[in-house]
């Protein structure tokens, strides 16, 4: 295989469509400036390629997986890596995260405000913008109000249903749709693929809609604000919780691997591995998702959107309105949570419909009606060629895992995923997308910590951090120093989290 150097992309970089990241893909021809000029249907479109954020082990052999049979093991790995226990308990045995299940969708919501894969000639790029920008909410495509109130956001009404209504929910509570097809009139449409990512982003809107009509902002002003306190949530809420703590404060001053400068480059460690560990958080169901639903199950959280036709209603019906009590630590006797991180995937989310699945010219060949997701990520990554997780683990001198503690933690799981590890030599060569899952599993079982390990937290935390450093408006921008730092404003001065914003958008009550 072609091996890629620092910042160039290579021919073969994924266009998946599934259940967790729906990305399309379209025909577009590359220009020079490195603007996509879709002739077809006249758009032209910013994009970022994808590029090694450790290119030196990328060109040594010895730092990538190696083994006659390979793509045979990866599969015989991915098929162990499915959740054996039933919901809602999952894995019998296995406590859940700490982590507030809400942040699951929220790492999603991150995710598609800074990721878009498109292909462009026989290369996927990314055509999001790099930023925190809330680009997914603000880009083409989002609709806002008419005449006076055009400084405000569009939202959608609800629907009628014979459950009747949630209790303490107005009519603004879905994203806008287009009449004819349902279908959200939004800058990035996966954030319609599952319902509490669309009321994430409902809640967005309206966060924007209150700056504007109570704070008295106009629409940049608006915009602004909310992106900052955005920005706060992913640096001092979110990554804080999914992240080991003294990483990220660590990378707060400065990073130490990921320095791209001016030639930016989405790196495939972070986006084919590393930030690939929330699969691992989606439960199957979540209790009580309101007062009129529990248990809410994965495929009804499908159901219930533009994509999957509200169930057979013509809107969002009023009694699928989610109480966001339920899904974050704000004083409910119980609330749901994210499964914890580790070696498996709950088992709706393991085996996905392959029907809409579409894969590149010249990676279809492994994929051809697989719909095991587990598997898709281990041969991606292979075919990316991503280092090994020691090969990183070397490279960034932390603590690395040995041999017998990737056992234990498949052990853990299955005696058929630790003979899958055994027979490949899996526990010394360990593929990155499992080495991150099993070091958070493993960092869990010893410290009692619900975050990713020290791997998967520097390269999650330097590239996100990156990232909000060169956002629109960054809280970490130049303007903005030790003696005079950005504060929240947002409802009170110094203090803001998800739950936060949640509030001043009216839908945590």
């Amino acid at each position: 295989m072609r091996v890629t150097r620092h910042g160039q992309v290579t021919p073969l970089e994924s266009a998946e469509v599934n259940v967790v990241e729906v990305h399309i893909a379209a025909a577009i021809v590359e220009t020079p400036n490195a603007v996509i000029a879709a002739e077809e249907v006249g758009v032209r479109v910013a994009s970022t390629p994808f590029g090694s954020l450790f290119p030196d082990l990328q060109a040594d052999k010895h730092k990538l997986l190696a083994s006659a049979q390979l793509e045979g093991d990866l599969r015989n790995l991915g098929d162990t890596m499915r959740d054996p226990g039933p919901y809602p308990t999952d894995h019998v045995g296995i406590p859940d995260s700490n982590i507030p299940a809400a942040y699951t969708y929220f790492g999603q919501f991150v995710d598609h405000d800074i990721t878009s894969e498109r292909l462009i000639g026989d290369r996927i790029r990314s055509i999001r913008s790099p930023q925190f920008d809330l680009d997914s909410m603000y880009g083409p495509d989002s609709v806002r109000k008419e005449g006076p109130e055009s400084d405000q956001m569009k939202i959608g009404p609800l629907g009628d249903s014979p459950l009747g209504r949630v209790a303490g929910v107005d009519d603004e509570n879905d994203l806008p749709r287009s009449g004819s097809t349902k279908l959200a009139q939004i800058a990035d449409m996966r954030n319609d693929e599952n319902l509490i990512i669309a009321q994430l982003h409902v809640a967005f809107l309206r966060a924007h809609n209150r700056l504007v009509t109570e704070r008295e902002l106009n629409f940049n002003d608006a915009s602004r604000t909310l992106r900052q306190h955005y920005q706060w949530i992913v640096l001092d809420d979110y990554l804080k919780r999914i992240a080991d703590p003294d990483i990220v404060e660590r990378t707060k001053k400065k990073n130490r691997f990921f320095t791209p400068g001016n030639d930016f480059f989405m790196p495939r460690e972070f986006s084919l591995a590393a930030f690939r560990f929330g699969h691992s958080m989606v439960r199957e169901g979540y209790n009580k998702f309101n007062e009129k639903h529990t248990p809410a199950t994965l495929d009804m959280l499908f159901q219930f959107t533009g994509f999957g036709g509200f169930g057979g209603k013509k809107k969002l019906p009023e009694d699928w309105v989610i109480d966001w009590s339920r899904f974050l630590d704000v004083g409910a006797t119980t609330f749901n949570r994210a499964r914890r991180i580790d070696t498996t995937l709950n088992k709706m989310l393991f085996d996905i419909p392959t029907a809409h699945l579409t894969d590149v010219t010249g990676e279809a060949k492994f994929f051809t009606g697989e719909g095991r997701l587990a598997v898709r990520n281990l041969i991606r990554g292979y075919v990316r060629e991503l280092p090994t997780g020691q090969a990183i683990a070397k490279k960034i001198r932390c603590n690395m895992l040995t041999a017998t503690q990737i056992e234990a933690v498949a052990e853990q799981v299955s005696n058929e995923q630790l003979a899958a590890v055994r027979k490949s030599n899996f526990a010394n060569q360990t593929p990155l997308w499992y080495y991150i899952l099993a070091e958070a599993a493993h960092f869990r079982s010893t410290d009692n910590e619900d975050h990713l390990g020290p791997v998967g937290s520097t390269i999650v935390a330097e590239v996100l951090i990156d990232i909000l450093r060169r956002s629109t408006d960054s809280i970490l921008g130049p303007r903005y120093t030790r003696e005079n730092p950005w504060i929240p404003t947002l409802p009170t001065e110094g203090k803001f989290d998800l739950a936060d914003l949640l509030r001043f958008a009216r839908v945590l009550r």
